[in-house]
């Protein structure tokens, strides 16, 4: 852990890393759930990825946060930057568009204080709309080993406390468009104890312009990312996961497409037929097989 020089004062036992870009409405009820943390001794690290946006703002809600600028590099970039920056001993992950419960930070800080062997811990989330209202429970499982982690990230950054000496021991983010985090979740898993603590302590939320949402990138990430963990027969399963995910995924979307006679449909749907070729048989004969019924009912 940072020591602080002689006089200087002792740095904080967490630093919040918060990358934003463009962030809209969203940020200030993120930054609010910060400010209403029940522990205290943190700093916050704001770095602006290039904005267009106005958020001078940011500096003048309290003198424990900072506000860096940089020109754009992507939310990698961002992070890195503020961790670098950081001097907590601990890092928790907050981004621009999700939020924490009051109780978060000192659960988890108090957890990791009584458990030096741990790298990182996370929480329990729910995942809610763009206007905040509740959508469901957060992932399940795939969230408390190495072993569970190459099957798939159940990790939902904004709820990551992790030592930063680690962090920077494993080299960071790097710079995939979807994957990142859980890139460098493996790295540290894989040589340090990682945990999950189950209580519901932060809300993430769900909209269509997420990276997750680019079915396509999902898997070609996937691929550089469990290139690394090969040596463990369990990164085939995790791939695996990927890319029926994916393909679910371009099934969602050729169905909205196709809603809106949108001849991207096609695209859509021939990828999903590559990558998840059951679900979308099941899915053309369930549609299928949905037109005869109504056709022998209208005939009756």
């Amino acid at each position: 852990m940072p020591r602080a020089r002689q006089g200087e004062p002792a740095p904080p036992a967490v630093s919040v890393i918060v990358p934003v870009y463009n962030p809209g409405p969203h940020l200030a009820e993120a930054l609010d759930s910060l400010l209403a943390q029940t522990w205290t001794d943190w700093e916050a690290v704001v770095v602006d990825d290039g904005s267009t946006e106005d958020l001078r703002w940011i500096a003048r809600l309290d003198p424990r946060i900072r506000l860096l600028r940089q020109a754009n590099q992507g939310v990698s970039a961002a992070r890195n930057t503020a961790i670098k920056e950081a001097t907590g001993g601990l890092l928790a992950f907050l981004d621009q568009d999700d939020a924490w419960l009051p109780a978060k930070l000192a659960r988890q800080a108090e957890w990791m204080g009584r458990h030096p062997a741990v790298v990182l811990t996370s929480t329990g989330f729910e995942r809610v709309d763009d206007d905040g209202g509740y959508v469901g429970p957060g992932y399940v499982g795939y969230n408390g080993s190495y072993d569970e982690l190459l099957q798939g990230c159940g990790i939902c950054a904004s709820t990551v406390v992790a030592r930063r000496d680690g962090v920077l021991a494993a080299g960071l983010f790097r710079p995939l468009l979807v994957s990142q985090d859980w890139d460098l979740w493996l790295r540290l898993a894989e040589h340090q104890p990682i945990t999950h603590l189950p209580e519901v302590l932060a809300r993430y939320r769900e909209h269509p312009k997420q990276g997750s949402a680019d079915f396509r990138q999902l898997y070609r990430d996937a691929c550089i990312v469990l290139a690394d963990h090969q040596h463990r027969s369990l990164s085939r399963v995790g791939l695996a996961r990927v890319r029926h995910l994916s393909g679910a995924q371009a099934l969602d979307a050729a169905r909205r497409c196709w809603a809106r006679r949108d001849v991207r449909a096609v695209r859509h749907l021939g990828y999903a037929m590559r990558y998840a070729p059951a679900m979308v048989w099941r899915a053309l004969l369930s549609r299928t097989w949905t037109q005869v019924s109504r056709l022998r009912a209208h005939r009756v």
